[in-house]
């Protein structure tokens, strides 16, 4: 295998001396010292929350990163890099380590996180492995553009209206740290400097466009052309129904509880949450036939089977209320469903459960499958079977569709966003078909599927503006605050207050000229 050198420019924060870390370590070398202090910057690099990494953060600045990884980039300079940067107070472990079972946990220490990060270039000589995700990677080129000049004076409009109905510091700042966040992706693209990689514990594609604010996609275009999104409907619970059978627990295939959940939970708990959902005990309990009558070989439960049978094709959310009701929803009591079922999926705050409106009418409807759900994110916990959940989809979309999609239109540029997949307007039809066969075949149902066209929006409009306040308000009341805290980037905020302060600049200066112009 041919061994060639890699550049990176990574970031790290300013006030992080690598040349003197390496100091320490008394290497005579000189080779040898730029090769661990190499090694060193892209430790801390993993570490360091930027403008492009920050969602995926926990919000107490910890980040999830498996050995291997780290046995990959230090070699075997592993324990003794790992136990000088932890000596010096510059990371730490997290807590729930698991070996065999879980990724630790590490993150930068206190002095480290609140500090503007600065950018370094290192050279690395690394084996040459072909990418999981070359195809994908292979469309972040010159072909993609932003319209940065029609997006610009819209945001400073949009800036003002937001910040004139802000009443604290805590806000304003959110809305700086978002506008600066903004700003350096868009510049990113601007620069052809884009950030793509698949996530080890989710196995989600992320990117500049999975991480750029919805407002801003319309703006995009590869090779001069508008992108068109298809995106499954419902697709966290489309997801879980699919995976709601027998096989799925039993095999060890790519697509199996085990190949999904295999760093997440250790080998007790993932027979435990096995025995319970296949047990002759629960399936006689939210069964509607005797204890008797049910054979110990019987292999789906059925209400499975009837969760499983929903429409997803068409809208689950509109689906269970008419089941309830008789009649179907507004947009705004769709919206308020849809919101009590992600707390269904993704909170494991039983009290508060039994008061969510959407969580009791889902249980009345599938006792059984929420008394799964309960059991899973009670045995996994809620952040282990989110990415469970995410790790699923992502299979589907990354492994199954993509490579089809690629197969048939070879010359279709592909982008995703998780549970949807973006082109252009040329080969619309073609990855609507694909995805619609792809996702029958693999999951066994019938997927929803929307078409949109991404269109450039006028984000000052009142509705965005209040949107955005009112999340601003949400954000900044103190439980919450101190969650998002971490996540408030000091690069962020400067670049925000150098494009406010430049763009006043600029606008006197236009309005000087106007009015030169108009009284010569």
């Amino acid at each position: 295998m041919k061994v060639r050198k890699y550049t990176y420019r990574v970031a790290i924060p300013m006030n992080i001396d690598a040349e003197s870390l390496v100091q320490e370590l008394n290497i005579e070398s000189r080779l040898t010292q730029k090769t661990v202090k190499n090694k060193i910057v892209r430790v801390i690099s993993r570490l360091t929350r930027t403008h492009r990494n920050s969602r995926y953060f926990y919000h107490d600045n910890h980040i999830r990163i498996c050995s291997k990884e780290l046995q990959k980039i230090l070699n075997r300079d592993y324990e003794k890099v790992l136990n000088l940067l932890k000596t010096e107070g510059i990371i730490e472990n997290g807590k729930d380590y698991l070996p065999g079972d879980r990724c630790s946990k590490y993150r930068l220490k206190h002095k480290c996180q609140y500090v503007k990060y600065k950018y370094k270039t290192i050279t690395i000589r690394q084996k040459e492995i072909e990418s999981k995700t070359k195809l994908l990677d292979s469309y972040f080129n010159d072909k993609i553009t932003i319209k940065s000049d029609d997006i610009y004076p819209k945001l400073i409009k949009f800036y003002s209206e937001v910040e004139k109905q802000l009443k604290t510091p805590k806000q304003i700042k959110i809305l700086k740290n978002w506008i600066g966040m903004m700003l350096l992706l868009i510049e990113d693209i601007d620069k052809n400097e884009f950030w793509k990689s698949r996530s080890a514990s989710n196995k989600r594609y992320n990117s500049s466009i999975t991480n750029i604010s919805k407002k801003f996609r319309g703006y995009l275009k590869y090779d001069n052309q508008q992108l068109i999104q298809v995106d499954v409907k419902s697709s966290q619970v489309y997801v879980l129904a699919s995976l709601l059978n027998h096989q799925f627990f039993k095999q060890k295939g790519d697509y199996s509880f085990y190949r999904l959940t295999k760093d997440l939970i250790d080998k007790k708990t993932r027979k435990e949450v096995m025995l319970y959902m296949f047990s002759t005990l629960m399936f006689a309990q939210f069964s509607s036939k005797p204890i008797g009558d049910i054979s110990p070989d019987t292999l789906d439960h059925e209400e499975f089977k009837k969760f499983r049978d929903a429409p997803f094709s068409e809208d689950f959310y509109s689906h269970i209320c008419h089941l309830e009701n008789n009649s179907f929803p507004s947009s705004e009591e769709r919206d308020a469903i849809k919101s009590g079922i992600m707390y269904l999926l993704f909170q494991d705050l039983y009290a508060h459960r039994k008061n969510v409106e959407s969580v009791k009418l889902f249980k009345r409807i599938y006792p059984f499958v929420n008394r799964c759900i309960e059991r899973l994110l009670s045995d996994i916990g809620k952040s282990n079977f989110a990415l469970f959940l995410q790790r699923a989809e992502s299979y589907l979309v990354l492994d199954c569709i993509v490579p089809e999609f690629h197969r048939l239109c070879p010359e279709a540029p592909i982008f995703t966003i998780h549970d949807s997949i973006l082109t252009t307007q040329k080969y619309k039809d073609q990855l609507y078909d694909v995805m619609n066969t792809v996702l029958t075949e693999r999951t066994g149902i019938k997927p929803g599927l929307t078409v949109e066209n991404i269109k450039e929006i006028d984000f000052t409009q009142e509705s965005y503006v209040i949107e955005m306040v009112n999340r601003i308000i949400k954000d900044s009341k103190p439980s919450r605050y101190k969650e998002l805290k971490n996540s408030l980037l000091k690069n962020c905020i400067e670049k925000a207050e150098e494009f406010i302060s430049e763009w006043n600049v600029t606008s006197n200066h236009i309005s000087n000229d106007k009015k030169d112009m108009e009284e010569s």
